[in-house]
């Protein structure tokens, strides 16, 4: 099985790369990145690129035959752009490029992070503070790719909504109640799970994610 994922040289993009490249459905796994990886391993192939905002023949091929993209590009604070710009070139090009055409015709996963904290509605004036807007926009995002979702039976948009993802030993891991945290190793391994295998529901909060993360690292140990 061939994915790609987006923002490989983030935290959360690094940790799913990490598992999908010893994950054993995995044959090729497509880092798409602003840089080079400094990772070597026979599944990784990589697509160097500084403008998401389109993308060329040339990378589509390297693209084609991928099943499923883990979108992690951009953090909480990227602009605007990164959070809305770049997911509806993706959704433009992989939707006609790629999913028509995965292995044995089947659908197409697109998993794409957000954040508990985005909201689904206008709020007003506060709609007009950069940070907010952002989340707002953030939200029309997600809603325009669950429309797309429902419309075409190639394509599954599964909108993964962790609290807080943190890492082994680290301050937020002892300092926030249980529920409002997720561990980089059980989210990573929800994010690969949703890949090969999808999700019966689109939208997934912390609880749900926590979840399905540690069944599939049960499954992993087992």
């Amino acid at each position: 099985m061939k994915i790609i994922i987006a923002g490989a040289t983030g935290n959360i993009g690094r940790k799913a790369l990490d598992e999908a490249l010893y994950h054993p459905d995995m044959t090729v796994v497509v880092a798409l990145v602003r840089r080079e990886l400094d990772v070597q391993h026979s599944k990784l192939q990589s697509v160097v690129k500084q403008d998401f905002s389109s993308y060329s023949e040339a990378e589509l091929e390297k693209l084609n035959g991928a099943q499923g993209c883990i979108w992690a590009l951009g953090g909480p604070l990227s602009p605007t752009e990164v959070h809305s710009t770049y997911p509806r070139a993706a959704l433009s090009s992989f939707s006609t490029a790629l999913a028509p055409h995965t292995p044995t015709h089947k659908i197409f996963h697109f998993i794409l992070l957000s954040g508990a904290l985005i909201p689904r509605t206008e709020n007003g004036v506060l709609s007009q503070i950069p940070v907010v807007s952002t989340f707002v926009e953030r939200g029309h995002v997600e809603q325009e790719f669950e429309a797309y979702s429902a419309a075409h039976e190639d394509w599954q948009t599964i909108i993964v909504r962790p609290s807080v993802v943190v890492a082994k030993n680290s301050w937020p891991e002892t300092l926030l109640p249980e529920q409002f945290q997720i561990s980089e190793e059980v989210f990573a391994a929800a994010l690969v799970d949703f890949a090969v295998h999808g999700s019966e529901e689109g939208l997934l909060d912390n609880a749900a994610l926590k979840a399905k993360g540690e069944k599939a690292l049960a499954r992993k140990h087992a």
